[in-house]
């Protein structure tokens, strides 16, 4: 059976020169507009967020959002979201100070593009939401540029789980390009493409590890 709600508020949000910023200022989004629709649906242990037709601008960049979901019970929090643009997510994000320094940097040189078609965040207590989390994303049409040593990417479609200090991406990918600018003077271009690559951080490096790769194309 559906859980029961208590109580339920709709509404429609327009607001334009808008400024979002952290409690602590250590972080703001200065965006020119913003739009939504939105459900708040209060249940016994906590509350639920709707969000449709999400439009948020800033000068030519335009990111929109078809749906999201947040819910909050306890300590614990599952966000969803469904056709996340990534290249206008990077755009806004890039003239903020919602990413460090080193990540603002990374994106700006990788400047991700593609659809990450659906995402789950679940963090198992927001008060140390660091410490037990996971991350899954189905994505398509995923594109990078090169970046210390590793390939630029074009045409990927697979999915990413990630939790604390490692995670994976499952590559299984139709007409899927590679370029490596230091070995080759152009992509390699590949029919199919499957495979698994590992990763492994901590707060001193990244670990790339791949098992087997399948891949059929150009000699």
């Amino acid at each position: 059976a559906d859980e029961e709600v208590l109580e339920r508020h709709q509404f429609r949000v327009a607001v334009d020169d808008l400024l979002l910023q952290a409690r602590d200022r250590s972080w703001q989004l200065a965006l020119d507009s913003m739009g939504f629709d939105a459900r708040v649906d209060s249940h016994a242990d906590g509350w639920s967020l709707s969000v449709a037709a999400l439009e948020a601008a800033r000068g030519e960049v335009l990111f929109e959002l078809p749906r999201l979901q947040l819910d909050l019970r306890g300590e614990t929090m599952d966000l969803r979201a469904l056709d996340l643009p990534l290249a206008p997510l990077g755009e806004l994000l890039a003239g903020s100070d919602v990413l460090s320094a080193a990540l603002t940097e990374l994106v700006g040189v990788l400047q991700p593009r593609g659809l990450v078609s659906a995402l789950q965040l679940e963090v198992a207590s927001i008060s140390d939401p660091l410490a037990r989390w996971r991350l899954l994303a189905a994505f398509d049409e995923l594109a990078v540029e090169p970046w210390h040593g590793a390939p630029g990417i074009s045409g990927a479609r697979g999915f990413v789980r990630l939790g604390p200090g490692s995670g994976a991406v499952v590559l299984d990918s139709s007409q899927f390009s590679m370029f490596f600018p230091t070995v080759y003077e152009r992509a390699l271009e590949y029919d199919d493409f499957h495979g698994t690559i590992n990763i492994d951080w901590d707060a001193e490096s990244v670990a790339l590890s791949s098992g087997v790769l399948q891949a059929r194309g150009e000699e």
